[in-house]
């Protein structure tokens, strides 16, 4: 895997893995003293909010075989080095049957200094139901449709499976009164 971030030039790679890779290097303290630090490099992901013709967002339950049932969006680790969107059109199709027409990128998060990772937050409109649902063998999933009022309160609730910010996102719209805004953005009304 390769990293998604500039490493000190002196970070040596001590873990390759199928899903993440650390870093370590020396540090020197403010005190003059040295620490080894370290950070893992993930594969980027993205998730998609789907918003049908009726203004409801499509979401899923999905089952995997380590975990219990989840709802989440559209989505997942980003393979190789994939360009995000075409990656999340493609596992959209795959996960739920879906094309859109529309697609707009609402937000991206970085990782931390100790994660590092881009997640992309695709928003999916004018969707049709073009063909059957092609997962994966260690995927379950279904779909599942609720209001915007009911996704909005879904991830503040923490209901969803992704990223915090993007849960963070929502509060704030709905605590500073932006909260339209970013409905219409989503819906695209």
């Amino acid at each position: 895997m390769q990293p998604k971030r500039e490493f000190p030039p002196n970070a040596s790679l001590v873990f390759e893995g199928k899903l993440v890779d650390v870093y370590q290097w020396p540090q020197t303290m403010f005190d003059g003293t040295i620490q080894t630090f370290e950070a893992v490099s993930r594969c980027d992901s993205a998730g998609v909010i789907l918003v049908d013709d009726m203004g409801r967002i499509g979401i899923n339950r999905q089952e995997q075989p380590h975990r219990p049932p989840f709802l989440s969006l559209y989505g997942g680790r980003i393979e190789s080095n994939e360009e995000p969107l075409l990656w999340a059109k493609r596992e959209v199709l795959e996960e739920s049957g879906y094309e859109a027409d529309e697609w707009d990128l609402l937000m991206t998060v970085g990782g931390t200094s100790v994660m590092r990772l881009d997640e992309y937050i695709y928003v999916a409109r004018s969707i049709r139901k073009v063909t059957e649902q092609s997962l994966d063998a260690g995927e379950r999933i279904e779909e599942v449709w609720v209001s915007f009022d009911e996704f909005v309160d879904m991830l503040i609730y923490e209901k969803i499976r992704i990223s915090p910010k993007l849960s963070l996102l929502f509060a704030r719209a709905k605590i500073d009164g932006t909260i339209g805004e970013l409905r219409e953005r989503i819906l695209g009304k």
